[in-house]
C-alpha cells in the first residue's frame, strides 16, 4: 500500500511541474490574506502498534496481525489563520484547526485463529503549525505561485463508531461508542500548493499520524479491543478559500 501511495504521489508531482498558463506572479498571493478554510480528502496506508494495543474482552485469546497495512481514509475540514514575518516578507506561516472525520482498520486473529476486522471511526480535533517556502518557479509562464509547506502538530480524538466481525462481512454492523476513549497522537505532513493571485488552485501532499501510547478509557466498548494507529497517506484539499 505505501508503495502504491508513493507511485501515485510521483505521477502527481509530475504533472504539478507541466502547469502552464498566461502570467508568471512575482509574490506570494498568501500575503494578501488572513484567514483559510480548507476541505480535503486523505487516503491513507493504517497499521497497529501491536506492542501498545490493550484488550479487555473476558480472557478471550484475541492477537492483533503484526506488520499489517489497511486502507482507510479521513475527511478533512480545516481553519487557519496566517501570519507573515516582517523581516522575511516572503515569509507566512499558518496556525490552523479543524475538524476531521478518521477512519481506523485493524485485522484480527479470534480465540480460535477466525479472521475478524475491526473497524473505527473518530472524531479528531487537530491544531498544526504550517510553514511556507516558495519553490523556483519552472522555465514555463504560469499563473501559479508554487511553494513547499511543512507542517506539525498534535490532535485529540474522539471516539465515535466501531464494528467487528468477520473480515468477508462488509456489513457488520457498527456500534456507537461516542466519547469512550479518548486519544492524543502526532500529525506532520508535507504539501505542495500552487496557488493562482486570488488564492485559488491545488493543494496536496503526504500526511502521517501517530497515536500515544496513553489513552484515556471512558468506558468499555463492545469489542474490548483498544489499539494505536499510525498512518501515511496522500491528500488532496478539494477545496480552498483565503480572505
Amino acid at each position: 500500500m505505501i508503495k502504491q501511495i508513493i507511485a501515485l504521489a510521483s505521477c502527481i508531482l509530475a504533472s504539478y511541474g507541466a502547469t502552464s498558463a498566461q502570467e508568471i506572479i512575482n509574490q506570494d498571493p498568501l500575503l494578501r490574506f488572513k484567514h483559510v478554510s480548507e476541505v480535503g480528502l486523505c487516503l491513507n496506508s493504517t497499521r497497529v502498534n501491536t506492542n501498545y494495543t490493550t484488550f479487555v474482552n473476558n480472557g478471550l485469546n484475541y492477537q492483533m496481525t503484526k506488520a499489517n497495512y489497511l486502507p482507510t481514509f479521513d475527511g478533512l475540514i480545516h481553519f487557519g489563520w496566517l501570519f507573515h514575518d516582517k523581516n522575511a516578507p516572503q515569509q507566512t506561516f499558518i496556525i490552523k484547526t479543524g475538524v476531521d472525520m478518521v477512519y481506523r482498520a485493524a485485522n484480527v486473529n479470534g480465540p480460535t485463529n477466525e479472521a475478524l476486522r475491526l473497524n473505527q471511526s473518530f472524531v479528531q480535533i487537530p491544531i498544526q503549525y504550517v510553514l511556507r517556502n516558495p519553490l523556483r518557479y519552472n522555465t514555463m509562464k504560469n499563473n501559479l505561485y508554487r511553494t513547499i509547506e511543512w507542517g506539525a502538530g498534535l490532535y485529540c480524538a474522539i471516539s465515535l463508531q466501531e464494528s467487528f466481525g468477520d473480515r468477508t462481512n462488509i456489513d457488520t454492523r457498527a456500534e456507537s461508542i461516542f466519547g469512550k476513549t479518548i486519544r492524543f497522537g502526532f500529525s506532520g505532513e508535507i504539501a505542495l500548493s500552487a496557488l493562482n493571485k486570488n488564492g485559488f488552485g491545488h493543494r496536496f501532499g503526504i500526511r502521517a499520524t501517530n497515536d500515544f501510547t496513553r489513552f484515556i478509557r471512558k468506558a468499555s466498548t463492545a469489542s474490548g479491543i483498544y489499539p494505536c494507529y499510525y498512518s501515511i497517506g496522500l491528500f488532496y484539499n478539494i477545496g480552498n478559500h483565503y480572505w
